[in-house]
């Protein structure tokens, strides 16, 4: 369930990216908060991933060390 959402919350993250690296080029280089918006959703979607990961990573050797049990 947990790696459902985040996996959904990436995969929109992504989406996101996408919309606003068009919109940026569209609004102009030099919009500050275009700017701030696109790092935000960057972290956002790396913070993510991340998270998955060591989930993934963490959940990985946990249920190793419950079958070495």
């Amino acid at each position: 369930m947990m790696a459902t959402l985040l996996v959904i919350l990436a995969v929109f993250g992504i989406g996101s990216i996408i919309i606003h690296f068009f919109s940026f080029m569209i609004a102009g280089f030099w919009n500050i908060l275009q700017l701030i918006a696109e790092g935000l959703v960057w972290l956002c979607t790396i913070g993510g991933l991340v998270i998955y990961g060591l989930y993934k990573l963490i959940s990985y050797f946990v249920r190793k060390i419950w079958h070495a049990l």
